[in-house]
């Protein structure tokens, strides 16, 4: 029956998906480019992905072939292993940093360790040949309430095949079934995990979307001396009124956060009484202190409605940080489903920011 059910979604996905690309294809022709930089595949591409992020339960089989291209190419370059991370206890300077969310993050690792039945899974795609000392620590978008290793399989592969590391994808808790701060108690169990086989210093963050907001609440949790951080068109504010989500917004992907949507990733991320919350660090690290922060790679496309955020978080940064900005680059453009100028930019300016990083 589980068979059936997930032959259903691919089947789905791949209509409603190529739905979608002759629609995007017509418009395209008819009224030419919606941006000036983009050719018929980024056009295409935003429009598949913009698809994706409204389909719900048939993103299996979108992702099967939205990825199928690029899955081909990348197959012999890595292979995907699973392990287990069990739950842990936070140290007394994690809740120190925590600040507000230091009680729900205590009870959270109590209920962790008290629960016979909790399963944590670890993906960790492998290049191909002998891999780096380093590893990345990777952290998958979906706005807090969707996603998981396998749905990112096409970017982890290209992570895996650029960099050289080893990439470890956690499977993080979501939303609404899980509520904030589950999803950084799970990142600080993957971090503790990586730690039982690594050095901190050979640890890189990274994440995209939500997996980038992510990444930085972890570091403001341990203020670990890692490697660095790469970031994909990080959320770094959650409550923005910062000019690019309007002027932006025709050429994105992404929904306006609306805390008091129910159906908003906020609203149903957070408890009621945490959403006065909202503007804190860990949530907007575009509020973080900053001292302390290893070598960032920041990657943000022209387009996106966050790109203001983006930069002011990369402003107070400061020179640690290394901004990237794409012409023409809609939300997490490294992961469109047909490569374009910009995204092959980005990747080989993720393969420079690692070299030098040795």
């Amino acid at each position: 029956m589980e068979f059936i059910n997930k032959a259903i979604l691919v089947v789905i996905g791949i209509s409603g998906v190529t739905k979608t690309l002759v629609l995007a294809t017509a418009r395209y022709l008819w009224n030419g480019p919606q941006h000036s930089a983009w050719n018929w595949k980024t056009q295409v591409g935003r429009e598949i992905l913009a698809y994706l992020g409204k389909a719900g339960s048939s993103r299996l089989g979108i992702e099967i072939l939205a990825g199928f291209r690029h899955s081909i190419s990348f197959y012999a370059a890595c292979v995907e292993k699973g392990r287990d991370i069990r739950a842990c206890e936070l140290g007394s300077s994690e809740l120190g940093n925590a600040g507000v969310w230091a009680h729900k993050l205590q009870t959270e690792a109590r209920r962790a360790l008290g629960d016979a039945h909790r399963k944590q899974t670890m993906q960790v795609s492998v290049p191909k040949g002998e891999p780096k000392r380093s590893v990345v620590l990777y952290f998958h978008g979906g706005a807090y309430i969707s996603g998981s290793p396998q749905l990112y399989q096409t970017l982890l592969r290209k992570l895996t095949q650029t960099t050289g590391m080893l990439v470890c994808t956690p499977s993080y808790r979501l939303a609404p079934q899980t509520k904030y701060p589950g999803q950084l108690y799970d990142a600080y169990c993957a971090y503790q995990d990586m730690l039982q086989h690594h050095s901190a210093e050979d640890i890189l963050l990274a994440g995209d979307s939500a997996g980038g907001n992510l990444a930085l609440a972890l570091w403001q949790l341990t203020r670990a001396p890692v490697a660095g951080i790469i970031l994909f068109s990080p959320r770094t504010d959650t409550n923005s009124q910062r000019a690019s989500w309007q002027s932006n917004f025709a050429l994105d992907i992404l929904p306006l956060y609306d805390i008091n949507n129910p159906q908003s990733s906020l609203f149903r991320l957070l408890e009621a009484e945490d959403r006065v919350h909202v503007g804190v660090p860990l949530l907007a690290p575009v509020n973080a202190d900053m001292e302390g922060l290893p070598r960032v790679l920041v990657q943000v496309g022209s387009a996106e409605v966050m790109l203001d955020d983006v930069c002011e978080f990369a402003r107070k940064a400061g020179p640690v940080c290394v901004l990237r900005v794409y012409e023409g680059g809609f939300h997490v453009f490294q992961a469109a489903p047909f490569a374009t100028v910009c995204c092959q930019d980005a990747w080989n300016d993720v393969r420079i920011f690692v070299s030098g990083l040795d």
